[in-house]
């Protein structure tokens, strides 16, 4: 009886031990981009955005490092990634930028709307030749890896000009003077952004976003 007794405490702490393991690892596996673009990665002012609305800015930002790592280090693209620059590592930097510009542009688009802002012609032409432009850059099977329809990618870009759009016309209402109301103080480490920011809320959903595997989405190391 005392050894049925031993044989199930056992076969319980093994079973524990095994579930625990078992939590730990999935924990810590990266998600699948492609298979999980429906997941809530932000929410800016209510509004939740996807991996999918955001994936263009994860793309733009691994695209961007990794053009600047093949000039580092041609043969080792890794060492520019491994970077310790300014107190953080290039790959944290870039993916922290992907998600500060992600919810600028939302909160931009969202103000350009209310501002009644629309694309001209000419805007939407030169629009239209950035997305083909950025398509083509990518490889097949980088398109693959994002996962996301052009169309989707179309109108992500699409938000981020009326953004910028809103952008600029701050800047023209506000001018340059002693507070510095540049173009650039309204961009994502901008002193008069940190203001509008203030305004507003947003809410990283980090049980999706920690396992975001930045710097492996549409490039691979």
């Amino acid at each position: 009886m005392k050894k049925a007794k031993k044989i199930l405490v056992f076969s319980l702490i093994a079973a524990v031990i095994i579930v625990m393991t078992i939590l730990y690892y999935d924990s810590r596996k990266m998600l699948v981009f492609p298979e999980n673009l429906d997941k809530t990665a932000v929410t800016v002012d209510g509004k939740e955005l996807s991996l999918a609305d955001i994936a263009f800015y994860i793309a733009y930002e691994e695209t961007t490092i990794e053009a600047q790592a093949e000039i580092y280090s041609p043969e080792n693209t890794n060492a520019y990634w491994n970077l310790h620059v300014d107190g953080q590592f290039v790959q944290v930097a870039g993916k922290q930028a992907a998600m500060d510009m992600a919810v600028h542009d939302q909160i931009f688009y969202e103000l350009a709307i209310e501002e009644g802002l629309e694309l001209s012609s000419e805007e939407e032409a030169a629009l239209a030749s950035k997305e083909g432009d950025f398509w083509a850059d990518l490889t097949e099977e980088q398109k693959e890896r994002l996962g996301v329809e052009e169309e989707k990618i179309y109108e992500t870009m699409k938000h981020l000009a009326l953004a910028e759009k809103y952008q600029t016309m701050l800047t023209e209402r506000n001018g340059f003077d002693e507070e510095g109301h540049s173009y650039d103080s309204y961009s994502i480490s901008g002193s008069n952004y940190e203001k509008i920011l203030n305004d507003h809320t947003y809410e990283i959903n980090e049980k999706v976003w920690d396992k975001v595997d930045f710097g492996n989405v549409v490039v691979e190391h």
